[in-house]
């Protein structure tokens, strides 16, 4: 029997996003506006390796968008320095599906 599972989350804790990209070997995340591709976003910015544009955490809303279109501009399982950078799936985001 299969089961389908939905999980909401919000990310609002700085320093949690802080150590998971030190735990991770990503560089800092920096608190700025950029451009994903055709929209813009503010917030703390996590900028993945491989991907053209980061991944933004709005710490006021809890939310997360990123804009890697179906693949294109960052691939969702490609591993972060030996670890599993997988991200999730069946989960829908404001900037297209995870």
């Amino acid at each position: 029997m299969s089961h389908v599972v939905e999980i909401k989350t919000e990310v609002r804790d700085e320093q949690a996003v802080k150590a998971a990209c030190t735990r991770l070997q990503l560089p800092a995340p920096e608190t700025k506006t950029v451009r994903l591709f055709s929209a813009t976003a503010t917030g703390l910015c996590v900028q993945l390796p491989g991907w053209s544009y980061p991944v933004v955490t709005n710490l006021q809303t809890g939310q997360v968008q990123y804009d890697n279109y179906r693949g294109h501009w960052g691939q969702k399982d490609s591993p972060v320095n030996g670890t599993s950078a997988t991200m999730p799936t069946g989960i829908s985001g404001p900037m297209g599906g995870w």
